[in-house]
């Protein structure tokens, strides 16, 4: 869904089985660009944060964080010079809540039964 309306998506992921799933299920989105929309990356995303300069402005992230880096990297972003356009992410709720602590904020809280 992401690839069909976003104009291109960088994906990075950690675990090697998952990104040789990936490499095989979106063989034709990883094209190069312009023809590929997909840029996957086998890498740790805080770390390429912290090491890769990149011009966010333009972008949305959209992620499910893992609970051990879901707060730096939030951070991270938020804290960036061009930081990304929105954020959207799953965190687990003691993530959510020591991010909101002590802040007046609104959180939209979803769940299937």
């Amino acid at each position: 869904m992401l690839l069909e309306r976003a104009g291109r998506v960088l994906a990075i992921e950690t675990d090697a089985r998952l990104v040789a799933y990936l490499q095989e299920r979106f063989k034709t989105e990883l094209q190069p660009a312009p023809a590929g929309k997909l840029e996957l990356l086998h890498a740790d995303a805080l770390q390429y944060l912290r090491t890769t300069p990149r011009d966010w402005a333009n972008w949305k992230l959209v992620a499910n964080l893992p609970y051990s880096v879901a707060s730096p990297l939030l951070v991270e972003l938020a804290q960036a010079e061009y930081r990304p356009e929105r954020l959207v992410a799953t965190l687990q709720s003691e993530v959510a809540d020591r991010l909101v602590a002590g802040q007046v904020m609104t959180i939209t809280a979803c769940s299937r039964s």
